[in-house]
């Protein structure tokens, strides 16, 4: 019978390669350590000369507390009146792609905030809350720039997979100001959509309101005064209803608690990368002298 027998020479070859690897680095353990050390400063100042910033999340469950009536509507004259049934999940993903847009940023957000806040360097005071722009760009700041900005560096949105809730959360040197942002995000989606629901059921509603006086046939009639009032329904239903999308369930707050930048994080990756180059130097240059 055969056996199969171990590669000694496998074992002996990497047994010879980390002496080697361990001998490279005793021989040049000071010019190793030049390449680690100094990028590991000059990261550390560039480390420290970063702000810290901080970020507000609130948490947030799709509204689909809709008035019963609505569900019972899944016949065809409910889809010729255009009455979505169940499509509070689609809104959540809707209203999430729309504040992501380019056209939410520059209507609503740059109404509200000057463009300074996502493009220029801005300093926060925390014994005084006071933020100081140190670069404005005035009338030549780029909107296009400024939600590249946003969306990069500010915006933080998303689903949790496993609650299924939605959360938002806005990334900046001043905890109020994400807070405030946060919360105009969420405020300004519920009423845009809730406008935009009632233009559309009040346009339904007279066009139902019309083709109930043309019409005589009592079962048609009779169709459409239904369909009539669940518009009139859902109307109400949005008029009471503020959080319409978007239904808090834990509110943005101004933390004090910094969220980065990951100052350490940084100089480690730098000495290891630094390192490793020296290593990498210290091999070539020895397989040159040889």
């Amino acid at each position: 019978m055969m056996h199969d027998t171990p590669n000694l020479d496998m074992y002996n070859e990497d047994s010879l390669n980390l002496k080697f690897l361990i001998s490279l680095v005793q021989k040049n353990f000071k010019l190793i350590a030049i390449f680690a050390i100094i990028p590991a400063i000059l990261t550390s100042i560039w480390a420290l000369q970063l702000p810290n910033v901080y970020t507000a999340k609130a948490v947030l469950n799709s509204n689909d507390s809709s008035p019963q009536t609505f569900s019972q509507g899944k016949d065809g004259l409910s889809a010729l009146a255009n009455l979505r049934v169940g499509g509070e999940s689609t809104k959540v993903d809707e209203a999430m792609e729309i504040i992501k847009s380019f056209k939410y940023f520059e209507d609503i957000l740059l109404q509200n905030y000057p463009i300074e806040y996502f493009t220029g360097e801005v300093s926060w005071d925390d014994s005084t809350n006071k933020l100081t722009i140190l670069d404005s760009q005035g009338e030549e700041s780029d909107n296009q720039a400024a939600h590249r900005a946003f969306l990069g560096n500010n915006l933080l949105i998303g689903k949790d997979l496993d609650t299924d809730f939605t959360f938002i959360g806005i990334t900046h040197v001043s905890p109020h100001l994400a807070t405030s942002i946060t919360n105009t995000i969420i405020s300004s989606i519920n009423e845009l959509f809730r406008k935009r629901e009632s233009d559309k059921s009040e346009i339904a509603l007279n066009f139902m309101q019309e083709k109930l006086e043309g019409t005589i046939v009592p079962e048609i009639r009779g169709a459409f005064a239904e369909i009539s009032k669940m518009h009139i329904q859902k109307l109400a239903f949005i008029e009471s209803n503020k959080d319409y999308v978007f239904q808090v369930l834990s509110p943005a707050y101004p933390p004090n608690i910094k969220s980065g930048p990951f100052r350490s994080l940084f100089v480690l990756i730098a000495f290891a990368l630094g390192g490793l180059f020296g290593i990498i130097f210290s091999y070539l240059r020895t397989i040159n002298t040889d």
